[in-house]
């Protein structure tokens, strides 16, 4: 049979990135050090009640290190500060305004000042208040979405994007009603590219939190017990030496597949098939698996491994994320510590109680909201 003349025809998708090229971060992880992993929050249509209820445990568990994986933020709330109505969804069931947007909205008429007052405050209200929450001695990492459907669970790489496209409209617009007089250097130039988001985010200066590249990967390293300091990182091979002396084992925290698959073989490909322990949080399915391998057929021993997914934090009455599989996905998160060399930890999910509030129990402690919430609209009928 002839083949068709297209079916070598490359589209290329700019949002798709190989992992070299996204870069991995090391972290060095010593003994009795705590930390939490977290995603697909995506404030400011993020679950409230559930986000309260994780501040209050960060500020009493006081973690060293704090990941957060992907789709925090929602693109679509930098639409709605856009210059008129014209980008709200034309659906009747439109959520109200969340309170950053009505308050960028509120502050100016300028597009520009409204989306640096946007970025300003969901920084503010998420990073930062996460990492001051947990005290002076915790580092953030942030590490945004960089694939992914833009309708269902969108990445942060729709941002820029979403920038871009306004700003080329506001500008035509003034170019065309004010003319000679319009003056680009009246108005704010806009961090839109992705290496400024954190600029975007105003963290760019904090000495807590770090913005790493779009779809990067985070190695922590977990050390054992008197491990002496870490030498020069720029010293490759004295820090690979060090790594293989002092390193008890390696698990890789990354948001995952572009692909939505089934944890168990999300779980087996990850852990299995890589021989390392993984933390994901793309698909947000919440999900622990435990592992074990053969080294080597001629060895009677075992390497054991772990897998996680962390789940979801957004608001399922605010986020128009679709019907079908989606629904089941569950809220939690990733909490752990590293001892002698190991990474111990698991996702814990939230769960409804016989009193509606949802709670999560960590080794004896409960996680526990005000009051109930996620309930989406609740219509009371007395005949």
């Amino acid at each position: 049979m002839k083949q068709s003349p297209f079916y070598k025809i490359h589209v290329p998708v700019p949002h798709w990135t190989s992992a070299a090229k996204a870069g991995v971060t090391r972290l060095l992880v010593s003994h009795g050090r705590k930390g939490m992993v977290l995603g697909n929050l995506f404030a400011p249509d993020h679950d409230a009640p559930v986000f309260e209820s994780v501040v209050e445990h960060v500020s009493q568990y006081r973690p060293e290190w704090i990941i957060l994986l992907g789709r925090m933020f929602h693109d679509h709330a930098f639409e709605l500060v856009a210059p008129g109505e014209a980008t709200r969804n034309a659906a009747e069931d439109e959520p109200p305004l969340a309170q950053e947007v009505e308050a960028a909205r509120a502050l100016t008429e300028v597009w520009e000042e409204r989306v640096v007052e946007l970025g300003r405050l969901l920084g503010q209200n998420y990073l930062v208040r996460l990492v001051e929450a947990a005290g002076p001695q915790c580092k953030l990492f942030y590490i945004p979405a960089l694939e992914g459907n833009r309708v269902k669970l969108p990445p942060e790489s729709n941002i820029p994007d979403i920038l871009k496209r306004i700003q080329g409209s506001v500008d035509a617009y003034r170019r065309a009603t004010l003319g000679e007089n319009y003056d680009p250097a009246n108005y704010p130039t806009l961090p839109m590219k992705r290496g400024e988001f954190a600029k975007l985010l105003g963290v760019d200066k904090h000495p807590q939190i770090f913005v790493l590249p779009f779809g990067s990967t985070i190695m922590l390293n977990c050390l054992v017990p008197n491990a002496p300091t870490a030498p020069d990182p720029a010293n490759t091979k004295s820090m690979d030496a060090y790594l293989k002396k002092y390193v008890g084992n390696k698990v890789r925290v990354e948001i995952g597949k572009r692909s939505t698959m089934h944890p168990i073989t999300e779980g087996y490909n990850g852990a299995m098939l890589g021989a390392v322990s993984t933390i994901t949080s793309y698909p947000p399915h919440h999900a622990n698996g435990w592992w074990t391998k053969w080294i080597s057929a001629n060895i009677t021993s075992r390497i054991y491994l772990s897998f996680a997914q962390v789940g979801m934090m957004f608001a399922r009455h605010r986020l128009d994320f679709g019907d079908g599989h989606l629904e089941r996905y569950a809220t939690g998160f990733w909490c752990g510590y590293n001892w002698r060399g190991a990474l111990h930890g698991k996702s814990f999910p939230f769960v409804r109680g016989t009193n509606g509030c949802r709670f999560a129990q960590l080794w004896g402690h409960t996680l526990q909201e005000r009051e109930p919430g996620d309930m989406g609209r609740q219509d009371v009928f007395v005949l």
